[in-house]
């Protein structure tokens, strides 16, 4: 918890003191690229193509950086709780039903198995940020003809949450290190999803952890407690 609480605190002073700055320079070469595509746009259909390929490499890596200028952002400033009588089931099928296309598209089936449950307090648009993010990594490492499960269920007095995937799983050398923040085993991750997870599930007082799931996939465990209030 201390390793976690001095990161938090260097992320936090790097994001604020950073993030204008980075944005600005970002945000400029991004508007300079969109003219200078226009102008090519001009050129005979013939001559585009070589010219416009190498602008979309580079408006999709100026896109990149600014998403993950805004994961610093979010993790560093986490926005204060909206408290309203959340529908987590609904919560649930509303992130799945965004991955539909993507899931569909990979070749990786969605599944889910929800049970009635009473209402939690919480804020709807964090928590639902924190399951697309489980939803997202589940979905990236299941390979194709997989599939990623979605739970959602009541478990000692608390609300439960529940993404499994039929993936490789997560190594036990790797497992400790999850919810630290910029730790991350991907090429181009900053590091700060589920660390970001782990705020929101603690700023409603509750837990999550990993298991391994049913054929050797990982399994991420959320719990939110009933009649939770700031």
């Amino acid at each position: 918890r201390a390793l976690v609480a001095e990161k938090l605190a260097a992320v936090g002073t790097m994001a604020a003191g950073l993030s204008h700055e980075i944005r600005n320079p970002l945000n400029a070469a991004s508007l300079q690229l969109t003219l200078l595509e226009r102008r090519l746009r001009r050129l005979p259909a013939d001559n585009q193509s070589p010219l416009i390929e190498p602008l979309s490499l580079v408006q999709q890596e100026i896109h990149r950086l600014k998403s993950i200028v805004d994961d610093f952002l979010a993790f560093a400033r986490p926005r204060q709780l909206n408290l309203t009588s959340v529908d987590l089931a609904a919560v649930a099928a509303t992130v799945l039903d965004l991955f539909a296309a993507q899931a569909e598209q990979a070749g990786v089936r969605l599944e889910r198995d929800f049970v009635a449950i009473p209402r939690v307090d919480g804020d709807a648009g964090q928590l639902q940020q924190a399951v697309t993010n489980l939803v997202l990594n589940a979905l990236q490492a299941t390979p194709t003809g997989g599939w990623v499960r979605m739970e959602v269920g009541e478990q000692s007095g608390a609300a439960f949450l529940a993404v499994e995937d039929s993936g490789p799983g997560i190594s036990p050398k790797v497992r400790p290190h999850l919810f630290e923040p910029f730790f991350t085993t991907k090429d181009s991750g900053s590091g700060l999803g589920l660390p970001m997870v782990h705020s929101v599930v603690l700023q409603h007082a509750g837990t999550i952890f990993m298991e391994e799931g049913r054929v050797g996939g990982a399994r991420f465990v959320m719990k939110i407690p009933f009649g939770f209030h700031t």
